[in-house]
């Protein structure tokens, strides 16, 4: 990537991250058509390079010194649409591996990311949806934060719609994005009463990961979130259906207690403190939910350490659960994400009629 491309792109990704995040640049919002281009002339050695390796990946082309000034002109272009020139760039060479992943971590559900307030997820997120990510396989990340984002703020239509969107755009591509929508179509059909839709995406996902090369830390992530909604769905079955508490918690149970990977540990942790609690445990469900909240501090997870806490909350002593429901309450509006103040006081109710 072009050093001048280093300094700019990413400028408005808060540089709060994980051990395996992608490092954001500090200045230019977005990113423009001169930060695919100039990266691709600095690799091939010059532009003339550039051109002729476009015109021997492609067909219908033309001659070398017209697609060489094409190519001059798109990297001028900024973020206005490519055209045939940026069609023809991003289908032979991809956009660089490094936005890739930046545009990963926007939309990753157990990346720190989703800590900011939603408001803000979505300005970020806004400036990367247009040319040239937008013409691009990335995109497929783009709008799955775009969705998540609206998620959050209890705006399901545009939730949905971003998600087909990015859906499509993954199978075409055959992305490992598909993984994260899997599980986000996953969640919503599970929380909607839909078992059998559930139970189908989050097999999806399964499968997706099973065959896909992921850097440890997000591979142990997904198998978290995997185990979680299977386990949802073990404690909230279908009509007709027993709730099994047990099999809840051997799924909690058979994850790796990775305490490098912070969000892996306390999806872990939290899991086993809730069905330890169903089960009668409270000593144990207390030591779990602290362990939980622990490993999302370790990890700066605000929400999961705010969930956490939230769950701690049902399962302590009155005086010490009247201080952490305060807490949570004021860091569920500093979010301004609607679901975590609806979960905080859910949990406050709860803990209101024992």
């Amino acid at each position: 990537m072009s050093r001048s491309a280093s300094r700019r792109g990413a400028a408005h990704v808060i540089a709060i991250r994980m051990t395996d995040e992608p490092r954001p640049s500090p200045d230019l919002p977005g990113f423009r058509w001169s930060d695919v281009v100039v990266p691709l002339v600095e690799q091939h050695g010059g532009w003339t390079a550039l051109a002729n390796a476009l015109v021997q990946r492609s067909t219908g082309l033309g001659d070398a010194l017209t697609v060489e000034k094409g190519l001059r002109r798109l990297a001028r272009r900024g973020h206005r649409e490519g055209g045939r020139y940026g069609r023809w760039v991003l289908r032979a060479f991809g956009a660089p591996a490094e936005i890739e992943a930046w545009a990963r971590w926007l939309a990753q559900w157990h990346s720190r990311f989703t800590d900011l307030p939603s408001s803000i997820r979505l300005e970020q997120l806004r400036l990367w949806d247009r040319p040239p990510i937008s013409e691009s396989r990335i995109a497929a990340w783009i709008h799955t934060g775009i969705a998540s984002a609206h998620f959050t703020r209890g705006e399901l239509d545009e939730c949905l719609r971003r998600l087909a969107i990015a859906r499509a755009i993954a199978a075409r591509h055959d992305l490992d994005a598909d993984i994260e929508i899997a599980l986000f179509e996953g969640r919503l059909a599970g929380d909607s009463g839909e078992h059998e839709r559930a139970r189908a995406r989050i097999d999806d996902a399964e499968a997706s990961l099973a065959r896909r090369e992921i850097g440890r830390a997000d591979r142990l992530a997904y198998r978290a979130r995997i185990a979680g909604q299977r386990a949802f769905l073990r404690l909230r079955p279908p009509d007709g259906e027993r709730r099994d508490v047990e099999a809840a918690r051997a799924l909690y149970e058979s994850l790796e207690d990775a305490h490098d990977v912070p969000f892996a540990a306390c999806a872990r942790a939290n899991g086993i403190a809730y069905c330890a609690f169903e089960m009668g445990d409270r000593a144990l469900a207390v030591r779990a939910a602290r362990r939980a909240a622990e490993h999302a501090a370790d990890g700066g997870l605000v929400r999961f350490r705010l969930m956490a806490l939230s769950f701690l909350s049902r399962v302590v002593e009155p005086d010490e659960a009247a201080e952490i429901i305060a807490r949570t309450r004021r860091m569920a509006k500093m979010l301004d994400d609607d679901e975590l103040v609806r979960r905080t006081e859910h949990d406050a109710l709860r803990r209101a009629r024992r």
